[in-house]
């Protein structure tokens, strides 16, 4: 996986930790954006797995 998206992963690890472990707290339109925002670097992550870069 190149450098870019690694970097990209590591920062969705953070709001991944602040889902599980503050959910309480989390606004549901804030996450939807996330996720909108953030989509194309869980399918190219999935392309790069796979090998189809």
């Amino acid at each position: 996986m190149d450098q870019e998206l690694a970097s990209k992963l590591a920062d969705m690890t953070g709001f991944r930790n602040l889902l599980v472990h503050g959910y309480p707290k989390i606004e549901n339109l804030k996450v939807f954006e996330m996720v909108k925002s953030e989509v194309d670097d869980v399918r190219e992550y999935i392309r790069q797995v796979l090998g189809k870069v």
